[in-house]
C-alpha cells in the first residue's frame, strides 16, 4: 500500500516540476522575443519561478514523506503566489502547477504516531 502513495505522489510532483519549468521556458522565450528585455530584468523572475519547480523536482526525488511533504507545500504555496501575481499572463499555468503540487503532497501518506 506504502509503494502506491509514493508512486502517485512522485507522479503528482514530476507533473508540477514539468509544468513549472514549462512555463518558465515559455516566459523566457515570450520575453526575449518582445527584444526590449535585458537578461538583468528577466533573471529575478526567472529564479524565482524556478524554485518550486526545483522542489517539486526535488519531492519527486526524495524517499522520506515528511520532507517531500514540505518540498511540495513550499513548491505549492509559491506556485500559486506567482499565479495570483501573473493571473493576466502566464499565472493560469502556475495556478494549475500549486494545485497539482498541493494534490501531491496530499497523496503522501500521513505521519502515525
Amino acid at each position: 500500500m506504502v509503494t502506491r502513495w509514493r508512486t502517485w505522489h512522485r507522479r503528482w510532483a514530476a507533473l508540477a516540476a514539468i509544468l513549472g519549468f514549462a512555463l518558465v521556458s515559455i516566459y523566457v522565450t515570450v520575453m526575449v522575443s518582445e527584444g526590449n528585455n535585458g537578461v538583468a530584468e528577466l533573471a529575478p523572475w526567472v529564479l524565482a519561478m524556478l524554485v518550486p519547480a526545483f522542489l517539486s523536482l526535488s519531492a519527486w526525488s526524495i524517499d522520506a514523506d515528511r520532507s517531500a511533504r514540505v518540498l511540495l507545500l513550499g513548491a505549492a504555496i509559491i506556485f500559486l503566489a506567482i499565479g495570483v501575481l501573473s493571473i493576466f499572463s502566464l499565472g493560469i499555468g502556475f495556478l494549475l502547477a500549486g494545485f497539482v503540487a498541493l494534490f501531491a503532497a496530499n497523496e503522501l501518506p500521513r505521519a502515525t504516531r
